[in-house]
């Protein structure tokens, strides 16, 4: 069955071109309709772009543009569709610039890249970026026309140029991150896309001594804790916008006691105060020379056991560490993902 179909296209094909190549006065008769069917099995058929534009023009009665230029009567761009754009897309076959599967009649965007490059090619155009890159218009047009074209409009007001677009529209987004390495810090990030590609950044960051930094990523230290806001404005050159984000630094622990205040091994020791939440240590500085003698780490031989409200931590002091350590008077802090806390006096007792 599919033998006899194929057989039949074939015997069709022949027709077709018989009646197209041999009788042109005739094959002009036909109506759009009956033009475009017979193109239609052309393609279907896998017919080379070359002689699909060879029979399109003799079935529409007039002769084959020559292969080294073309006479398009209207302008054209990305969306355009027709019979000049499928003119345009044989020449651009011809001339090696586009595939011929994109013999379509659609202006698409690889039209427009080959159209873009014969503009550069012919030197119409110098760069990509110039706003009528893969546009038809009338110099281009003219460049590529068979005999003598006028361009000039009928009107003489110039005519606006579509810019195409290859790309998303310009869009930005901008993120705030703790950054733990010193008190009250973040990090402030932009995050761009769309557009041309090519960015420039403007930040306002309140409550900071920046002004206007245009960098796309900067660490800032705040002087307090809270909820800390920035703006953002991304340009591409051609177009801008703004985002807006914020990050809150949980302020850093205080401590107001000690219980009790002074002890020895397996004693455990409360210590209260605010913002305890994710207390990684308690530090035992000597009193006297303010130096380090010692510490609590939670998980490493004493367990630091946080209230969930953050507002007690509880320790025992073990056997090795008050062996390890010398009776005395120390001061105690708490240090946490946020910062390290005050301190307070307490007394470490011989066993």
């Amino acid at each position: 069955m599919v033998k006899k179909y194929v057989g039949t296209g074939l015997v069709a094909l022949g027709l077709l071109f018989s009646v197209s190549l041999a009788a042109p006065a005739q094959a002009a008769s036909l109506t759009s309709a009956q033009v475009q069917a017979v193109i239609s099995l052309l393609q279907a058929f896998g017919v080379d772009a070359s002689t699909i534009a060879s029979v399109n023009a003799t079935l529409s009665g007039s002769a084959p543009e020559q292969s080294n230029c073309v006479t398009l009567h209207s302008n054209t761009t990305l969306g355009s569709s027709g019979a000049d754009v499928l003119k345009l897309q044989n020449y651009l076959i011809n001339s090696g610039l586009l595939s011929a599967k994109y013999n379509t009649g659609y202006y698409g965007i690889m039209t427009v890249q080959a159209v873009g490059k014969l503009q550069m090619n012919l030197g119409i155009l110098s760069s990509p970026d110039d706003t009528s890159f893969g546009w038809m218009g009338p110099r281009t047009r003219a460049a590529i026309a068979c005999g003598s074209m006028n361009t000039t409009p009928i009107n003489p007001t110039p005519i606006q140029q579509p810019t195409p677009s290859y790309s998303s529209p310009l869009s930005a987004s901008c993120q705030g991150t703790i950054y733990n390495d010193v008190v009250n810090g973040v990090t402030w990030a932009a995050l761009a896309s769309g557009g041309s590609g090519s960015y420039t950044y403007q930040w306002n960051l309140p409550d900071t001594s920046w002004v206007n930094p245009s960098l796309d990523s900067m660490r800032v230290q705040y002087s307090s804790a809270g909820t800390k806001n920035a703006s953002l404005t991304v340009s591409d050159g051609n177009n801008s916008t703004t985002a807006n984000c914020s990050v809150t630094i949980a302020a850093a622990p205080s401590i107001s006691s000690i219980t009790p205040n002074s002890a020895t091994a397996n004693t455990v020791v409360t210590i209260s105060g605010t913002n305890l939440t994710g207390a990684s240590e308690v530090d035992f500085y000597n009193a006297s020379t303010n130096q380090l003698q010692g510490g609590i780490m939670n998980g490493v031989q004493n367990n630091i056991t946080v209230s969930s409200d953050g507002t007690s931590l509880q320790f025992t002091l073990s056997d090795t560490f008050v062996s390890n350590e010398n009776a005395g008077n120390y001061q105690v802090n708490v240090v946490t993902p946020t910062g390290t806390s005050n301190a307070l006096t307490f007394s470490l007792t011989s066993p």
